[in-house]
């Protein structure tokens, strides 16, 4: 299991990467997200609402998971081709 998770200490290695990636970049953004999802969900929302300010793009169905793409396909795209 821990070879499968290894994802994890890849995030806080390269967390001020990732981070610094999504907050200069120049493309259109949108966050879609589960927030019932055990490990990250309403609680990881909350953070990037805070990181990132009032004027992040996010968009967060309560009734979902890890997989809002699998959970409500329809509505995720639907919100990702909102702002288009």
């Amino acid at each position: 299991m821990p070879r499968f998770l290894r994802y994890i200490p890849e995030r806080y290695e390269r967390t001020d990467r990732l981070v610094s990636a999504i907050e200069t970049s120049r493309v259109a953004q949108r966050f879609i997200w589960g927030d019932s999802d055990p490990i990250s969900g309403s609680a990881q929302s909350e953070r990037i609402q805070q990181r990132f300010g009032p004027s992040v793009d996010l968009v967060s169905f309560a009734d979902c998971s890890h997989y809002p793409h699998t959970e409500r396909p329809d509505d995720v795209v639907q919100e990702m081709l909102r702002p288009w």
